[in-house]
């Protein structure tokens, strides 16, 4: 498995849960199987690109959230302070 794939799967389910959403609730919500949001969360699958704004839509975070280097959940896209692509940036590049 790509680790790419490894790390958007591991934020998609800390996102998830930093939201307290249920996987059969999120997936409702986005309009996709509970199976299809569980591929993507084990890594057997990913979202496509219309998916993953959906996801982050859904999520209420910046897509870049879902692919962050870091593989964390900032505190950034939390609302402990204002989101920005600058500081997304600079938070994965560090």
């Amino acid at each position: 498995m790509d680790q790419r794939t490894v790390r958007f799967s591991k934020l998609l389910r800390k996102w998830r849960g930093a939201h307290k959403l249920k996987l059969d609730a999120a997936a409702r919500q986005l309009g996709v199987s509970v199976s299809a949001w569980n591929h993507w969360e084990t890594g057997r699958r990913v979202p496509s690109m219309t998916s993953l704004f959906a996801i982050a839509d859904l999520l209420k975070i910046p897509a870049q959230c879902l692919i962050c280097a870091k593989n964390e959940v900032c505190s950034v896209a939390l609302g402990n302070r204002p989101c920005s692509a600058r500081a997304l940036c600079a938070r994965s590049a560090a």
